[in-house]
């Protein structure tokens, strides 16, 4: 006998979500989607940087700061990016809480991901 049970037929599988955070997590989890990601898994990008975004091929994108900083990346200012994501909070909260499961790429050399990744 089988003891294993097919979570997905029983609607049991969580919702996943990998998200990435300014330009680098954004790389990330392009990369991921390249690699092969599983269907369950959504991948979303949240930057300052417009162009970066509308480069990643993703569907599921959010541009943050866009009367700040413009669209045209934090420069490094993580103030400027804490206010985008003030401003921003309802928008990136109303997309995230469709998941049951967020995992959050960032990398922490620039602005918006050493920003975001504490906030979030």
């Amino acid at each position: 006998m089988d003891d294993t049970l097919d979570w997905a037929k029983l609607g049991a599988l969580p919702t996943f979500a990998v998200v990435g955070l300014g330009g680098a997590g954004s790389d990330a989890v392009r990369d991921l989607v390249d690699l092969g990601m599983p269907p369950l898994v959504h991948p979303l990008a949240i930057n300052t940087d417009a162009q970066h975004l509308l480069g990643l091929g993703l569907d599921e994108r959010i541009l943050i700061g866009q009367r700040e900083l413009k669209g045209r990346g934090s420069g490094g200012d993580r103030g400027g990016v804490l206010r985008a994501a003030v401003e921003s909070r309802e928008e990136i909260l109303r997309r995230l809480r469709k998941y049951e499961v967020v995992f959050l790429l960032a990398g922490l050399g620039g602005g918006t991901g050493s920003t975001l990744l504490p906030y979030l």
